[in-house]
Protein backbone atom coordinates (compact mmCIF):
# COMPACT_ATOMS: atom_id res chain seq x y z
CA UNK A 1 0.00 0.00 0.00
CA UNK A 2 1.08 2.90 -1.21
CA UNK A 3 0.18 5.28 2.19
CA UNK A 4 2.41 2.92 4.80
CA UNK A 5 5.24 3.01 2.24
CA UNK A 6 4.95 7.04 2.32
CA UNK A 7 4.53 6.67 6.18
CA UNK A 8 7.62 4.52 5.93
CA UNK A 9 9.86 7.47 3.86
CA UNK A 10 8.69 9.96 6.69
CA UNK A 11 10.06 8.00 9.38
CA UNK A 12 13.41 7.97 7.99
CA UNK A 13 13.12 11.42 6.81
CA UNK A 14 11.62 12.64 10.09
CA UNK A 15 12.66 10.40 13.04
CA UNK A 16 11.09 12.22 15.88
CA UNK A 17 8.24 12.64 14.30
CA UNK A 18 5.31 10.19 15.61
CA UNK A 19 4.68 8.81 12.34
CA UNK A 20 1.70 6.58 13.53
CA UNK A 21 0.13 10.56 13.58
CA UNK A 22 0.28 11.31 9.65
CA UNK A 23 -3.31 10.31 7.91
CA UNK A 24 -4.00 11.03 4.51
CA UNK A 25 -5.72 14.12 4.93
CA UNK A 26 -2.48 15.45 7.39
CA UNK A 27 -1.90 18.95 5.63
CA UNK A 28 2.25 18.81 5.08
CA UNK A 29 2.81 22.38 6.52
CA UNK A 30 0.71 22.86 8.83
CA UNK A 31 -0.03 19.76 10.18
CA UNK A 32 3.14 18.01 9.60
CA UNK A 33 5.87 21.31 9.73
CA UNK A 34 6.98 20.13 6.54
CA UNK A 35 9.52 22.79 5.17
CA UNK A 36 11.39 23.03 1.62
CA UNK A 37 14.70 21.48 2.77
CA UNK A 38 12.22 18.89 4.08
CA UNK A 39 10.31 18.93 1.23
CA UNK A 40 13.37 18.07 -0.72
CA UNK A 41 14.72 14.89 1.37
CA UNK A 42 11.09 13.43 1.38
CA UNK A 43 11.25 13.97 -2.75
CA UNK A 44 14.37 11.95 -2.39
CA UNK A 45 13.62 9.25 0.02
CA UNK A 46 10.09 8.70 -2.15
CA UNK A 47 12.35 8.81 -5.56
CA UNK A 48 14.37 6.30 -3.85
CA UNK A 49 11.16 3.99 -2.64
CA UNK A 50 8.72 3.81 -5.26
CA UNK A 51 11.38 4.20 -8.47
CA UNK A 52 9.75 7.28 -9.47
CA UNK A 53 10.48 10.32 -10.90
CA UNK A 54 9.10 14.16 -9.77
CA UNK A 55 8.12 16.01 -12.75
CA UNK A 56 6.47 19.04 -13.85
CA UNK A 57 5.68 19.50 -9.70
CA UNK A 58 5.95 23.35 -7.83
CA UNK A 59 5.95 23.20 -4.54
CA UNK A 60 2.25 23.87 -4.01
CA UNK A 61 2.01 20.91 -5.79
CA UNK A 62 1.01 18.87 -3.01
CA UNK A 63 -1.06 20.18 0.15
CA UNK A 64 -1.83 16.85 1.56
CA UNK A 65 0.26 13.31 2.00
CA UNK A 66 -3.17 12.43 0.01
CA UNK A 67 -2.17 14.27 -2.59
CA UNK A 68 1.69 12.97 -2.63
CA UNK A 69 -0.29 9.09 -2.46
CA UNK A 70 -2.16 10.54 -5.48
CA UNK A 71 0.99 11.29 -7.28
CA UNK A 72 3.00 8.52 -7.05
CA UNK A 73 0.12 6.40 -8.24
CA UNK A 74 -0.46 8.02 -10.59
CA UNK A 75 3.21 7.51 -11.64
CA UNK A 76 3.56 4.46 -11.11
CA UNK A 77 0.28 3.69 -12.89
CA UNK A 78 1.42 5.34 -16.19
CA UNK A 79 3.99 2.63 -16.01
CA UNK A 80 7.07 4.01 -14.60
CA UNK A 81 9.43 1.71 -13.08
CA UNK A 82 13.13 3.02 -11.88
CA UNK A 83 12.72 6.04 -13.45
CA UNK A 84 12.22 5.14 -16.45
CA UNK A 85 8.74 4.50 -18.49
CA UNK A 86 8.34 0.75 -18.86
Amino acid sequence: MIFNRLKKVFSVIMPDFDTGSITPESRLGADLGITSITVLLLVIGIEEEFGITFENVRSDTFGTVRDVCDYIEKRLGDGELDGKKA
